[in-house]
């Protein structure tokens, strides 16, 4: 059943031994799932009393708070009530995060004309403003990469990867105009070729 999933949801006390089962099924997981077919949504959740002074697991994506008024669920007799506040918020988040299924990357060298050291962290928060426009939201992360040059040969340099995750909608509404806007910054950054990242695919514009 794992190994068809699109989408599975984790959910771990906060408790040294929540968090060492946590490491164990993510662990597990890992071995079974696609990474570029199967999202994972990780909850540290606070939701008894002894859980609420506890530090939030520092690798899950989200944290369920205690909330001593919140009553618990008695389906099918319970009535509609109003959800709290970080309850609505993290039912959101999830239920957004399920929808977007699909994920973009833009990669931003930090040299120009290919081996010229530049502070281009300009161009990174420009990146992340884009995506953020017209996918809701973008993350960055800086890594070393190492790519052959026709002209100069081997050449290694740190990389901003800005990334979205995004619906299927978005992919196909504005994927045309990433690819245009990644040979803007191709022209702007004076690159032999510039990496797009679709679904963990990478791919050389």
């Amino acid at each position: 059943m794992v190994e068809q999933a699109d989408q599975i949801v984790v959910m771990v006390s906060p408790t040294a031994k929540g968090v060492k089962n946590g490491e164990r099924i993510m662990k597990q997981l890992k071995g079974k799932i696609k990474p570029n077919e199967t999202s994972v949504i990780t909850i540290s959740n606070h939701g008894r009393p002894e859980y609420k002074e506890l530090e939030p697991i520092a690798w899950a994506d989200y944290t369920l708070p205690y909330e001593e008024e919140f009553p618990s669920f008695q389906l099918p007799r319970r009535e509609v009530e109003e959800i709290p506040e970080p309850f609505s918020n993290l039912l959101t988040n999830c239920i957004e995060r399920l929808e977007r299924t699909n994920s973009i990357g833009i990669f931003i060298p930090t040299t120009l004309d290919a081996d010229q050291e530049a502070d281009t962290s300009q161009y990174m928060d420009q990146a992340m403003n884009f995506m953020a426009e017209r996918f809701g939201g973008a993350t960055c992360k800086t890594a070393n990469g190492v790519w052959h040059s026709e002209k100069l040969g081997l050449i290694g340099e740190v990389v901003y990867i800005v990334h979205s995750y995004i619906t299927q909608a978005d992919m196909n509404s504005h994927l045309d105009e990433v690819v245009d806007y990644i040979k803007t910054l191709k022209k702007e950054l004076r690159q032999e070729a510039m990496a797009l990242e679709v679904n963990q695919k990478l791919t050389l514009i």
